[in-house]
């Protein structure tokens, strides 16, 4: 009967050490699954990050372009406007005033 104990004894003392290890293996994975995820996390955030200023910066560069289209085509407007006045600005006046005395 002692040696049935003692049998038994010894199974559960491997059973424990078996569950020990186990544990200790989970442990230990877990760490590197957490540690592996933590490092696509951060080299996808920094991907992201690059890809949108990529992004940001091409946007920038096409607003400005735009707004330089837009001052060159408004600066160019305005002195054919300043020509056209330098040039018939006595007939806009006469024209001005003969359509105000007609009232």
């Amino acid at each position: 009967m002692e040696s049935i104990v003692k049998k038994l004894s010894e199974i559960e003392n491997a059973a424990s050490a078996i569950i020990t290890s186990a544990e200790n293996q989970k442990a230990a994975l877990d760490e590197t699954y957490h540690n592996k995820t933590k490092a696509f996390d951060e080299n996808l955030e920094k991907s992201t990050t690059e890809q949108l200023q990529v992004i940001k910066d091409a946007h920038d560069k096409e607003i400005a372009q735009l707004l330089l289209e837009q001052s060159n085509c408004h600066a160019y407007a305005l002195k054919a406007l300043q020509e056209d006045y330098d040039t018939n600005h006595s007939k806009y006046a006469e024209e001005l005033l003969k359509q105000v005395t007609m009232i």
